[in-house]
């Protein structure tokens, strides 16, 4: 049941559904503003037939309305809290709106001042978005100041970029800057990011541009005003003066520096630059893919056409050129007289080549090919099992000369001289006999028949017969221990 009191009409004990335009509970003179109840468990509130409040059984409320007419608003309806959907929450300034709350984002339309002081750049730290264009919106926090990236106004952080459209497509600029003051002392203008105490474990950029980098206060990374880097552990010996672009100091007992490559097809090196900016140098390990230049091996060289030079102490010891002659000991000699190796000895020690084998089972040699793969001679210590010195040829499967290391006999074309021969010349009875060549004297060992060797001389001159000639001198030679004489006639 109803009743009018005091001209509005009260409902009691029952329920009666209403509308905006025409509530349950109203003024009667008014007839369209009053309380009413859209259904049993909630009620509405309506000014001039318009629904500015709800209420339910969950306790929402809601009073709907615009920026720059606010649900709840000081006087002349400018500012106050509203609700632009019945959802969503709003706070608006002067008609403008400044926030908005739904149930997935605060939209923030200003900047949020955190102040601690007198004013805005006092003790203050300011939140600020902008947006100058469509690719300059910022994001500026800064402390005591007002952000921008003039470093003079004090330290802040301020993070530029475009648009958001997705995480993909961002793209911008981040500055951390801390001031700078005209004179500034060891803590001003400073930058660091620490962990802990604050003297040991961190990173700090200086005022002068100076970068440290220290856990339990040893430093393991700096870098100097002049671009110089310095990394490690432990304390250089080398002056500051006189380090090179990085430095690196180690106190343990491997000081490596480590480069690895994950993939197969690539390598893990250095490659060197002149100022054109052209590679002129590589020195890398190439990994195992068969495409790649020298695969599974370390390999160093230019990548010009300059030659490549070994230096001790100033002075070159080793040379390549782009030809590849190499040249040991001068530079002038290696690569003056053209050949594929030259080594310049000016000692009188050592030898210019060692050639060192275990044992007399091993070879020492240097080995003479034609082609790519055919064998000519091998020249030096063979696998004997003696220290001979050898000329094998590869043409015959056998020792062309053989020189004795212990009794100085040169044997040709015969492994060995006789048993008590010392310094002897021996020639092998296996010789085919000469025939006549021009400008030329053969000696050679030649077998009567079996075991009947003799001395063989083959000249390009017949020998004369004449009868008349009387022998006026005599050669005494020894052959087989007895002295003989040969009849000479001048």
């Amino acid at each position: 049941m109803s009743q009018i009191i005091n001209g509005y009409k009260i409902v009691e004990g029952v329920f009666e559904s209403g509308s905006a335009t025409l509530p349950s509970v109203r003024n009667i003179a008014g007839l369209t503003s009053g309380l009413y109840f859209p259904s049993s468990t909630s009620v509405g509130v309506s000014v001039s037939g318009v629904q500015t409040g709800l209420w339910n059984a969950g306790g929402y409320r809601s009073i709907l309305g615009s920026a720059a007419t606010p649900s709840i608003a000081e006087t002349g309806g400018v500012t106050g809290v509203y609700w632009p959907t019945a959802i969503s929450l709003g706070f608006s300034v002067s008609g403008v709106a400044r926030a908005i709350l739904d149930a997935t984002v605060l939209d923030l339309r200003t900047s949020v001042l955190l102040n601690n002081g007198a004013g805005a750049t006092v003790n203050s730290i300011n939140l600020i978005s902008s947006a100058a264009g469509a690719v300059d919106g910022s994001l500026n926090l800064a402390a005591s100041g007002v952000g921008s990236t003039t470093a003079a106004h004090g330290p802040f952080i301020l993070l530029r970029g475009n648009s958001y459209a997705a995480d993909t497509t961002q793209k911008g600029t981040v500055f951390l800057l801390a001031g700078y003051p005209t004179t500034p002392t060891s803590t001003q203008g400073n930058m660091r990011i620490h962990t802990g105490v604050l003297s040991e474990h961190g990173f700090t950029i200086g005022n002068t541009g100076t970068l440290d980098y220290k856990i339990s206060s040893v430093s393991y990374l700096s870098m100097a005003t002049t671009g110089k880097i310095l990394m490690g552990v432990g304390t250089p010996a080398v002056a500051a003066g006189t380090r090179g672009v990085a430095h690196f100091v180690d106190n343990s007992s491997n000081a490596t520096v480590s480069y690895e490559n994950i993939s197969t097809t690539g390598y893990a090196g250095f490659e060197f630059f002149d100022a054109t900016a052209t590679k002129q140098a590589t020195c890398v390990w190439s990994n195992s893919d068969p495409g790649n230049f020298l695969p599974s091996s370390l390999w160093l060289g230019t990548r010009t056409a300059a030659a490549m030079h070994f230096v001790i102490n100033t002075a070159v010891k080793m040379s390549i050129d782009s030809a590849g002659l190499v040249g040991i000991n001068t530079k002038a000699n290696s690569i003056a007289h053209g050949d594929l190796l030259h080594i310049y000895n000016t000692g009188t020690t050592y030898a210019g080549i060692q050639l060192h084998r275990n044992a007399n089972t091993s070879i020492a040699a240097f080995r003479f090919m034609t082609g790519a793969s055919t064998n000519d001679f091998l020249l030096g210590m063979r696998s004997t099992s003696d220290s001979d010195f050898h000329l094998y040829s590869y043409g015959t499967s056998s020792d062309a000369l053989v020189v004795t290391r212990t009794t100085r006999n040169l044997c040709i074309g015969a492994a060995a001289a006789g048993a008590t021969a010392v310094g002897v010349l021996a020639l092998s009875n296996s010789a085919t006999a000469p025939t006549t060549s021009v400008d030329l004297v053969q000696l050679y060992g030649v077998d009567l028949s079996a075991g009947n060797a003799t001395l063989g001389l083959h000249t390009e001159r017949a020998v004369a017969v004449d009868a008349a000639v009387v022998s006026t001198h005599t050669l005494t030679v020894k052959i087989n221990g007895t002295n003989y004489r040969i009849m000479l006639a001048t």
